[in-house]
């Protein structure tokens, strides 16, 4: 299930994402994670170029998914991007270019995506969903794969001002991680195929009036999910704890 609410943010001149990218070893990470009690902050961390998806970012998107999953005491991930804005989408360097040549891999996450194209996928959040709620705050720019991976999000938070586009059309590319299929379901059809179609940014205040809209699911799931969660020792926990006038005691079960 999804939700969209949204703040105040600034923005600035045009997303360079497809720059050639800095693979140098002395670089810092391409994402950023900290903990602050069960949360898990995740940034993306290439603010020079906005943020664009290079392997290295998307390997290590990959590989935090299954941590946020595999640690039981992590309950939320809440990710956002450098330099304020959230991504300018794929670098079409390393990422588009080397890997359609069949360039020789320059580092280790060149060559993990090159062993597993399905990487890609996973740290773009097409096929696969974490286990637990994931959040995108985002400011600036959101473009391509930016706006893709953001469809994956349970909740978003942007600024009035993000620019929010599906910009694969400009550059003669499909968005392959399912945005044809999402994006008409999130939002007003017409919106989306504009979106889709044109690539021209929305502005974060437009995307709130046209509403990122929950998923279908069965009702059947949903029964399923939520009977087993009413039927947990945490459910049992909060009421008795409000009841009592202390705070609750929840331990994941």
């Amino acid at each position: 299930m999804s939700s969209i609410s949204w703040g105040r943010s600034g923005v600035a001149d045009l997303p360079q994402s497809d720059a050639v990218s800095d693979s140098s070893s002395s670089s810092p990470p391409a994402v950023l994670t900290e903990r602050r009690g069960h949360v898990l902050e995740i940034t993306l961390n290439r603010p020079e170029k906005k943020n664009p998806f290079n392997p290295e970012m998307l390997v290590r998107l990959a590989d935090i998914w299954d941590e946020l999953d595999a640690d039981d005491d992590l309950r939320v991930a809440i990710v956002t991007g450098a330099g304020g804005n959230f991504s300018a989408g794929a670098d079409l360097d390393r990422l588009v270019g080397a890997l359609l040549s069949g360039a020789e891999p320059e580092n280790e996450f060149e060559a993990r995506l090159q062993a597993d194209l399905s990487l890609i996928y996973k740290g773009f959040l097409k096929e696969h969903q974490p286990e637990k709620p994931i959040i995108a705050a985002v400011e600036g720019y959101c473009y391509a794969g930016g706006t893709e991976i953001l469809q994956a999000f349970d909740i978003r938070v942007a600024g009035e001002n993000a620019q929010i586009a599906i910009s694969e059309v400009c550059r003669g590319l499909f968005p392959m991680s399912a945005s044809t299929i999402r994006l008409p379901r999130q939002i007003p059809f017409t919106v989306a195929c504009e979106m889709l179609l044109v690539g021209e940014p929305i502005t974060g205040t437009r995307a709130a009036e046209a509403g990122f809209l929950p998923e279908a699911e069965a009702f059947a799931r949903e029964m399923e999910i939520g009977m087993g969660v009413m039927a947990s020792k945490d459910a049992r926990e909060g009421p008795r704890a409000f009841l009592e006038k202390r705070p609750p005691n929840f331990i994941g079960e």
